[in-house]
């Protein structure tokens, strides 16, 4: 009986000790973190990745985008970043 007493006093010991060094790594992590979440809406993106095909639009098919679309496209992204990297460059048309 005294074993299992004893065993049974180090197991709530030993969860006590993990629960406040989670405890304690939580409310670490939650002071320096503080603003992880937050965005502003001045804040600046430094580039996108884009391509200009549009939805239901595909070279496989032979359906492109219009110069429209893609103006269109540049002006919402230009509100945001200064920079722009394209793929697919070789199937996009002239």
């Amino acid at each position: 009986m005294k074993s299992a007493i004893s065993f049974s006093l180090r197991l709530a010991m030993a969860l006590s000790i993990a629960i406040a060094v989670a405890l304690v790594q939580y409310l670490l992590w939650q002071y320096f973190n503080h603003g992880s979440n937050y965005v502003s809406a001045t804040l600046s993106i430094k580039g996108f990745a884009y391509n200009g095909f549009q939805r239901d639009q595909s070279p496989l098919l032979g359906t492109y985008p219009s110069p429209a679309e893609v103006a269109s496209d540049l002006d919402l992204l230009a509100r945001h970043t200064d920079s722009l990297r394209t793929y697919g460059v070789r199937d996009l048309p002239d």
